[in-house]
Formats: C-alpha cells, structure tokens, sequence
C-alpha cells in the first residue's frame, strides 16, 4: 500500500521534511528563520539580517557604496594608492544611467527647497515618491523641473498640514505664483491626489506675526473654532478667513488696523475682507445672543 505521508515531521539540524511513517525524505535544504523582536543591542545583532531600507530620497536609494572621504587617508598612504583612491571614488559618484541623474537632480532641488522653507527632512522620502512618480508619467519634461520640486513640496506640506501656502513658497524661493499654482494642479490632476484643504488655524500664527498683532492669537483662534459649520465662511479660502477673523477681532479691541494693511500682507482684496469680516461678525453676534 502506498504511503500518503500523512505524517510529516521537520528536523531542523540536518533541514529535512521527513515522512514518519515510510522515513522518505520529502523536502531536503529546508532553512527557516524565526523572527523575532529584539530589545537589546546583543538580540538587534543576532536577529538583523538586512542592511537599511531603500530610501528615495539618498542617492542610488541608499543601497550604493560609501568610499568615505579623503579626510580618512593616512598620512602614510603612497601617492599609488592615493591616486587609486581618489580614481575609484570619482567612478563610484558618477552616474551614467539618465534616470537616476534626473534623480540625483530632483533630490538636490528638494535639499534646496527644504532649507528654504524650513521644512521637516522626514518629508523629503514622500516628495521623493511624488517626484518619482512624476517621471514615470513623463510630466517634467518640457517643463521646470525647480517649479514641480516647489510644487511638490507645497504638496507635501499640505498632506502633513504645515501650514505653508503658494504665496509663502513663491516668495521664499523666489518664483512666479501663478504658475506654481499652476503647476500645483497639473500635478493634482495628473497624478489624481486628493490634498486636503488648507485649515485657516494653520496659518493664522503667521499672519498675525507678519502684521505684528500676535497678542491677538487666542481671540483669533476662538473665532475661528465658533465659525466651524457655517459654510458661508467656511468655503472661502482660507486667507480670506483668516484675513477677515483678524480684522474683525482687532475692530472689537479697537486696534487701527485698515483693510489696506490686511490685504498687502495676506494678499488678498479689500472687498474680501470686507465680506469675510461681515460674516464673521454675523456669526459671532448670533452666537452670543
């Protein structure tokens, strides 16, 4: 009669599937790995088997050669293997595949980027991904690649919800803001994101900073949490909200400050805020009553 090797048992020394009933080996060369976590530095090196994860945002995504710097050479060192040195690194760093020097030239805008807007390095494996993707959609050629790198990261800053807008990134890196609001839709409707909207609370810190009416920030903010729920306000954009919150908070504390001063710094009109503080004020007098 036929065995149906019903009965399998598993030597891990000798990593054979052994049949108990007939003694057939059925599986030779077997190797499991248990894992397991480690919470000492002795069990981190027994149970690590891998080296870093891929990160988009290094060169060759982390997973190249490090050659170290010339700093690290001995003084002793012969001029050979100086030369030597100095030859197998210069071929180490140079990139002859023309993707990964588009990458290469994407990582260095959003380094630039980055500094310039004061924005968390943790975020730059995310930008890293969009722009990526932008490549394999084929929408930056014929186009400026620094204006998608802002928009990219105006994207970024909107998914983590720092508050950063079109008109702050325009002005920090020195571009036209049309066009990286532009530029920002193309890549939205392109590539189907769905960025969430802009919260005034975000940026209301840093307009009463640049208007210089930071002692109003906690009437400010109570404002803006009794406007929640009322789309007649709510549906406007969101410097528009802020705009009209701060004047109608510095008329109720007879502050001077004009509709004229409002819309040079947060870069909207007078009429706006004009609208915008009368609904505000709608709002808030209904609410005492």
């Amino acid at each position: 009669m036929k065995c149906d090797h019903s009965q399998k048992e598993y030597d891990s020394g000798r990593g054979e599937t052994v049949c108990k009933k007939c003694g057939i080996v059925l599986e030779d060369q077997k190797i499991i790995v248990q894992e397991s976590r480690s919470f000492t530095e002795e069990e981190r090196e027994r149970t690590e088997r891998t080296g870093n994860p891929i990160k988009f945002s290094k060169s060759k995504s982390g997973l190249g050669s490090y050659m170290g710097s010339s700093g690290n050479i001995s003084a002793s060192t012969s001029g050979h293997k100086r030369s030597k040195y100095f030859r197998l690194n210069k071929w180490n760093n140079r990139v002859s595949d023309h993707k990964e020097r588009k990458l290469n030239d994407g990582r260095d805008e959003f380094r630039l980027i980055f500094a310039s807007l004061d924005i968390p390095n943790s975020l730059k494996e995310e930008a890293m991904v969009l722009y990526i993707r932008s490549l394999e959609e084929d929408l930056i050629n014929g186009r400026s690649r620094n204006l998608m790198c802002v928009a990219i990261a105006y994207i970024v800053c909107r998914n983590a919800g720092i508050p950063r807008t079109l008109k702050m990134c325009s002005e920090a890196l020195d571009v036209d803001s049309q066009k990286l609001g532009q530029y920002y839709k193309y890549i939205c409707r392109e590539l189907d994101l769905d960025v969430p909207r802009i919260k005034p609370i975000h940026i209301l810190d840093y307009y009463l900073s640049e208007t210089g009416l930071t002692r109003y920030s906690g009437e400010c903010r109570n404002v803006i949490k009794q406007l929640e729920g009322f789309p007649e306000v709510t549906s406007k954009a969101p410097r528009s909200i802020v705009a009209g919150v701060i004047y109608y908070v510095c008329h109720d504390e007879l502050d001077s400050v004009t509709q004229g001063r409002m819309s040079r710094v947060v870069g909207t009109t007078e009429v706006t805020i004009r609208k915008t503080y009368r609904a505000v004020e709608q709002i808030v007098e209904n609410e005492h009553i």
